[in-house]
């Protein structure tokens, strides 16, 4: 077992392991054997030269059925919570592919809170990127998180601007309404 640990976690010439590779080629039962091995955290927790981990590969690639079995067979929480060299997590790349399916289970996790308050290096959280990718259904999803009040008024390291202000240039008049009718927006708004 040691030798196919081992091969396992032997990483090619981009930093990509056998795990990304079978998420990449979308292999679930490839995948599925090689968490079966005992360097299933390892692999789970293995970052490529952009430091995205098999988590970050499957939500990108918009694989509920490889999330979930990531999820279930190595360390779901620490998975969750790593981000890539920008920053991003696998939240926040479910949200911006628009995997809808995907984001409802991150935000199942016990560390949906340390998801959605995560910021990339441009200042984005969870909700930026809700907003700036205009998906309506993941904004409504993220409203319903417990620590979102915090996030409202997180302004990105570009121009500084809250996710209001994002929603306000695009033009969405839904977000914008959304984002002001939030049970705190006025008591926010008032401490601040």
């Amino acid at each position: 077992m040691l030798f196919r640990s081992s091969l396992s976690m032997k990483p090619d010439n981009d930093g990509w392991i056998p795990l990304m590779h079978a998420i990449d080629t979308e292999q679930i039962e490839l995948v599925r054997s090689l968490l079966r091995l005992d360097s299933a955290d390892e692999q789970a927790m293995h970052g490529d030269e952009r430091k995205r981990h098999a988590l970050c590969h499957a939500a990108l690639k918009g694989r509920a059925d490889m999330v979930d079995l990531l999820l279930e067979l190595s360390s779901a929480d620490k998975q969750a919570k790593k981000c890539d060299e920008l920053g991003e997590n696998a939240l926040t790349l479910a949200i911006a592919g628009g995997h809808l399916a995907l984001v409802k289970s991150l935000l199942k996790l016990a560390s949906a809170k340390d998801q959605v308050a995560a910021v990339n290096m441009f200042g984005f959280n969870s909700l930026h990127h809700a907003v700036r990718c205009r998906r309506l259904e993941m904004i409504d999803l993220l409203l319903d998180q417990p620590s979102i009040d915090t996030q409202l008024l997180v302004p990105d390291k570009g121009e500084g601007e809250i996710p209001l202000i994002h929603a306000l240039q695009e033009g969405l008049t839904a977000v914008v309404l959304k984002l002001l009718a939030f049970p705190s927006a006025d008591e926010i708004g008032r401490a601040h």
